[in-house]
C-alpha cells in the first residue's frame, strides 16, 4: 500500500516526480516513512488521503480485470 501511494502520486506531480522519488530512495534508511513523504512528495500518511490513493489503483485495476472477465464470457 506504501509504495502504491507513492506511485499514485507520479501523476499529480507530473515531470517533478522522477526528481522527488530519486531523492525519497536516497533518504530511505535515514528517515521514517512519515517524514521521508512529508519532505518529498508533499504528503500526510497519517492521513487516510495518501491510503485512498493507494486503493483507487487497486480498484483501477480490479475494475479492468473485471472487464476482460466479462469480455470473455
Amino acid at each position: 500500500m506504501f509504495s502504491l501511494g507513492v506511485y499514485a502520486q507520479k501523476d499529480k506531480m507530473g515531470s517533478g516526480f522522477k526528481t522527488a522519488y530519486r531523492e525519497l530512495l536516497r533518504d530511505t534508511g535515514t528517515m521514517t516513512a512519515e517524514d521521508l513523504i512529508k519532505k518529498h512528495l508533499g504528503q500526510d500518511i497519517t492521513q487516510p488521503e495518501f491510503w485512498l490513493s493507494s486503493l483507487k489503483i487497486v480498484e483501477g485495476l480490479v475494475e479492468k480485470f473485471e472487464q476482460l472477465l466479462e469480455s470473455k464470457h
